[in-house]
């Protein structure tokens, strides 16, 4: 676990925080529309997990034709990537993932605000502390936050996995 630690630590120093927050912030929306947060928010996340199982991945190029929904894809980089402390990850994908869900197979989803709800709970509680005082924000940035938390914490994974790729393949040349 203490090597988990420090790969996230070495990726908070890395340029490649920048270039992960950068993407973010270049494609969720700056203003107040739920609905298009959580969907861009969702093809983020799914982005950042199928990078995770292709650094994961023995044979990468087997999976470029395998059109894998959000939900497979998610529970394959769970299988490669669960840590004691990471199940709240995994938690709030399978959220957000039900909550888009709803929305592009329902015209006025049931349960919406309640569904929403229970995403922020799961992430919130997991919020470092500088950013718990956005628990108390409107639901928007509430919700941009959170959709961030998510896909700051996978993006810290896929750097650790690329970190860990990158030692193996130095230490075998």
């Amino acid at each position: 676990m203490a090597t988990v630690v420090e790969e996230f630590r070495e990726f908070l120093r890395s340029d490649n925080v920048k270039r992960h927050i950068e993407k973010f912030y270049e494609h969720m929306p700056d203003v107040d529309d739920i609905i298009i947060s959580i969907l861009k928010g969702h093809m983020l996340i799914e982005e950042q997990l199928s990078e995770l199982i292709i650094v994961k991945a023995e044979k990468p190029n087997a999976l470029k034709d395998s059109r894998l929904s959000f939900y497979q894809i998610l529970c394959i980089a769970e299988a490669f990537l669960w840590y004691n402390d990471s199940e709240w990850v995994w938690s709030s994908c399978r959220k957000l993932n039900s909550i888009r869900n709803s929305l592009s197979h329902e015209l006025e989803p049931k349960n919406l605000q309640k569904n929403i709800r229970d995403f922020l709970n799961v992430v919130e509680k997991h919020y470092p502390p500088p950013f718990r005082k956005q628990a108390k924000s409107n639901q928007s940035t509430r919700l941009l936050t959170s959709i961030g938390m998510v896909h700051a914490t996978l993006s810290a994974y896929l750097e650790a996995c690329r970190n860990t790729e990158n030692k193996k393949k130095n230490s075998s040349v």
